[in-house]
């Protein structure tokens, strides 16, 4: 295998791929790269094996061939060399590459293609387009509310549901809720189970798709797999990853047909607010107050023997507004992502769960149980 291959480009691809390799793995070549040479093009892949991506790039091909090596090493190799091309030479055994750049001559040791992981593919004519951007704007949503770590593994997993109305984006622990949706037709009726290890890594190449003005992105699935396939500039990439098997909890009950009360305030003085009243909050709940008073909100970090920090924002109240205790963090989980100036609180009693919306964004909605003084 012999190839040229621009610098940027190659640079690009390699960061892209190093995000799929496993990093604490007891199998040295789920930490490599798999790098083929194809005629024009050069086919980079990776995988920890439970996510995938295959990244095709122009490339002059003197000679096809392939090999797997460390993937991080490849990438700080690449990114320190000086010239704007890189010529690659792989043995014929898969066993060594050389880098040149310039001056420069890397050499890695390999390990043989025919031992790589044989990326499974997604089977079935289930296959839909949506904008990146938007599903861009769900992951963002949704995922900074997941948990890297629970007791039970579905936790850690987001929800992707198509009905006949709508598309969401949801994750629920049953304590509390993030769902973004729009009203949109697919033609599709499905509920996928995502893991939260790959939404950073498709929001990333969403993000890119959307910069290069290329903003559909391919979605296809099968009961096991679910692939994201989009265009950038001179990149075909292609993410794969698994669901889960198994039922995801009905979140849907956790929000309640109707509410008795509401409360409208401004986003950016309930942010400061919190921000002030949480450092004073009493305990590891991250209790904070609010206490309707006419046409203020008064927000408490909650009395204790010490200290009790009390702020006070206006509000708008239909109903007669009850006092009722939340977690401050959630909150803050929820608004840094609302868009609108204002913030709606529906709420039905002290224990039933609290319905959050985004005035400016009536897609966006977040659930949180009342906490106990």
């Amino acid at each position: 295998m012999k190839f040229v291959v621009d610098k940027k480009k190659l640079l690009q691809a390699l960061e892209l791929a190093t995000r799929f390799v496993s990093r604490n793995s007891t199998l040295p070549i789920l930490e490599n790269v798999a790098i083929v040479g194809k005629i024009d093009t050069l086919e980079l892949k990776a995988t920890d094996m439970n996510k995938f991506i295959n990244i095709t790039l122009p490339a002059n091909i003197e000679s096809e061939g392939a090999i797997t090596v460390n993937a991080k090493m490849l990438f700080d190799a690449i990114r320190v060399s000086d010239w704007d091309e890189i010529l690659m030479e792989g043995k014929d055994d898969g066993t060594l590459l050389t880098v040149v750049s310039g001056p420069d001559k890397f050499e890695f040791k390999g390990i043989s293609i025919n031992e790589y992981v044989a990326v499974p593919d997604v089977e079935g004519e289930d296959i839909f387009e949506i904008d990146a951007g938007l599903l861009e704007k769900w992951i963002e949503r949704v995922e900074s509310s997941i948990p890297d770590k629970s007791f039970t593994t579905i936790i850690t997993w987001m929800l992707m549901k198509s009905t006949w109305d709508y598309l969401a984006f949801v994750w629920t622990d049953s304590f509390r809720l993030a769902e973004y949706r729009v009203q949109e037709n697919i033609g599709k009726n499905f509920e996928l189970v995502i893991p939260k290890h790959t939404l950073a890594e498709i929001k990333k190449v969403s993000d890119l798709a959307v910069a290069d003005e290329n903003p559909e992105v391919k979605i296809k699935y099968d009961n096991k797999m679910v692939s994201f396939s989009y265009k950038v500039g001179d990149f075909d990439i292609l993410i794969k990853t698994n669901l889960i098997s198994g039922q995801y909890p009905d979140y849907e009950r956790i929000i309640l047909p109707e509410y008795n009360f509401k409360v409208i305030v401004d986003k950016n003085l309930l942010e400061k607010a919190i921000r002030k009243v949480s450092l004073f909050s009493k305990d590891i709940s991250y209790f904070v107050k609010f206490i309707p008073d006419e046409e203020k909100l008064i927000i408490s970090s909650g009395e204790t023997d010490l200290w009790e920090w009390v702020t006070q924002i206006p509000a708008i109240f239909d109903g007669n507004v009850v006092s009722l205790g939340l977690n401050w963090k959630s909150i803050l989980d929820f608004l840094k992502y609302v868009e609108g100036e204002e913030v709606l609180f529906n709420i039905f009693d002290e224990e039933k769960p609290v319905l959050l919306k985004d005035q400016g964004d009536e897609g966006y909605r977040f659930v949180i149980r009342p906490l106990k003084e």
